[in-house]
């Protein structure tokens, strides 16, 4: 077993945390308590036009993904908040609380093997700082201002600095997942 027993999830009005090892009905019944859009599929659960996804194995919650840029207001595994800290605040965290394997380590996608944990985010601020050097010399002409310019790789960066999503899961969900990394 993981450390992380499930996430918490909070809208505006309301919060519930979904745990693993949670039957079906326990699980929809938790996302039900925070959001009116609740599907179920095979095996599977979604909630947040999609930004949550519950996957099932024998009827019991094995892994909560979920998008962190749209959806709920926040999302937390343990006591870390992943909505509203930025990439560079979490992954030292799980980076400490792991203590042991991490596939990816570095990369954009660390897969925190002891955690049960894996994030995502599809580029960092060295990648936009990198492709804005790259880009300058043509800034006028690519974007039609050097203020266009400086906006646009504004706002890249302010996205680079947030992940994009998170998986919490089972150990046994966790190696069947970087089997396909």
């Amino acid at each position: 077993m993981t450390p992380f027993s499930g996430l918490k999830i909070r809208t505006e009005a309301a919060e519930t945390e979904v745990l693993l090892g949670a039957t079906a009905a326990e699980a929809e019944a938790a996302l039900r308590s925070v959001a009116t859009d609740v599907d179920a599929g095979h095996q599977m659960l979604f909630a947040f036009e999609n930004s949550v996804q519950v996957s099932l194995d024998d009827g019991a919650v094995a892994a909560l993904e979920v998008a962190l840029r749209h959806g709920p207001t926040s999302v937390h595994i343990g006591d870390v908040d992943l909505v509203s800290s930025p990439a560079a605040d979490v992954l030292p965290v799980f980076t400490r609380l792991n203590d042991g394997e991490i596939l990816s380590e570095g990369a954009l996608d660390p897969i925190f093997m002891n955690l049960g944990v894996a994030v995502w985010r599809r580029f960092s601020e060295d990648d936009v700082a990198l492709e804005r050097t790259e880009r300058l010399p043509s800034a006028e002409e690519d974007y039609g201002s050097l203020e266009a310019f400086e906006q646009a790789f504004d706002d890249e960066y302010e996205q680079a600095r947030w992940l994009e999503s998170a998986l919490i899961c089972t150990r046994e969900y966790l190696e069947a997942y970087r089997q396909f990394e």
